[in-house]
């Protein structure tokens, strides 16, 4: 990992900026990505990406992505780190199945 530090705003930033409605046209869900000790929340719904904010949402999220860092997930969108062996390495965790976190790491690829 490089020794950039990146906080959840800046993932948010990012994430808008790469989010492919396309790619999303499958998912229907509020995501939350725990980020160490912040967490970034989002829905995508008709293939629109609407930022929530940045703590815990009282309302329950469809799925939850557990990411060791901001800095990870910030790696992990912009390529630099891929997200299968993160997935391996017990440093990106999903309390959801396997095809959600496929679809939601494509829909913020770089196109």
């Amino acid at each position: 990992m490089t020794t950039q530090t990146v906080n959840a705003q800046e993932l948010a930033t990012l994430l808008e900026t790469n989010f492919n409605k396309k790619a999303s046209a499958e998912l229907d869900a509020r995501i939350e990505f725990r980020l160490g000790d912040e967490s970034l929340l989002m829905l995508i719904q008709d293939e629109k990406l609407t930022l929530e904010g940045f703590n815990k949402s009282k309302t329950p999220s469809e799925i939850v992505l557990f990411f060791e860092s901001a800095q990870l997930a910030y790696e992990i969108f912009t390529g630099a780190t891929g997200w299968v062996q993160a997935f391996m390495k017990g440093q990106l965790k999903s309390d959801s199945n396997l095809v959600w976190v496929f679809q939601i790491v494509g829909s913020f690829t770089r196109t």
